[in-house]
């Protein structure tokens, strides 16, 4: 039991030491800039940052000690909360420090990075349906990319509405290569089954002349005995 603590100890101890780094670098910095430049109506986002920080450290940590034990959900969650994060503080330091239009495009561009970065991680980690995560991201990122683009007038609504149903052709034939692959494995194996039992039933069959060989010479040699 006591192994145990001490091991649960040293696991939280790092994270931890990095937590409280984090706050007193904040603390130090927010002192900093509130005095120094007399920032008290937007130094409040040093805090943001500092909570954004700790929550991007906790991810890391987190995901390096559940991929070891075969955990998938608790990272890809951290990693998409942590990626929420970094858009609402870039967000509110966008609103609070310029003067710029449309900053709410910032939250159709986030789903993009975040199903991104779950299809990078599924892919590093090799998780079972990692594809899926492909999927969802070829088609949140058209959509959005059209959206976006739209909004802000780079390009027309019409025709360019073709990125969005080009990610829908993209994923089908994606899904489309993945059954032709998996029913090529699934004859492949069959094929290898076949064979399998084919040697066995050889070597049977061969073990069983050898078996009556023997018997023979065993005859024999009692006939001459006799």
């Amino acid at each position: 039991m006591e192994d145990k603590k001490g091991i649960l100890q040293k696991k939280c101890s790092l994270p931890i030491v990095v937590s409280l780094a984090i706050i007193l670098a904040s603390l130090i910095a927010y002192l900093t800039v509130s005095f120094v430049k007399d920032a008290w109506s937007t130094s409040w986002l040093i805090w943001i940052g500092c909570a954004v920080a700790i929550l991007i450290a906790l991810t890391v940590f987190a995901m390096i000690y559940c991929i070891k034990k075969g955990k998938v959900v608790i990272p890809r969650i951290s990693l998409a909360v942590s990626i929420a994060m970094v858009f609402t503080l870039a967000y509110l330091c966008l609103i609070t420090l310029m003067e710029i239009d449309k900053v709410w495009i910032m939250y159709l561009i986030m789903p993009i990075a975040i199903t991104g970065a779950d299809t990078v991680l599924s892919y590093w980690i090799y998780a079972k349906h990692r594809i899926v995560s492909l999927i969802a991201f070829i088609l949140v990122a058209t959509a959005l990319e059209y959206v976006i683009l739209s909004l802000v007038e780079l390009i027309t609504w019409h025709p360019y509405w073709l990125i969005p149903l080009g990610g829908v052709i993209i994923s089908a034939l994606i899904v489309v290569l993945k059954l032709r692959e998996a029913k090529k494995a699934k004859e492949g194996k069959a094929q290898d089954t076949e064979a399998e039992v084919e040697i066995q039933e050889t070597e049977e069959a061969e073990d069983e002349v050898q078996e009556a060989k023997e018997a023979e010479v065993l005859q024999a040699d009692a006939k001459e005995q006799e």
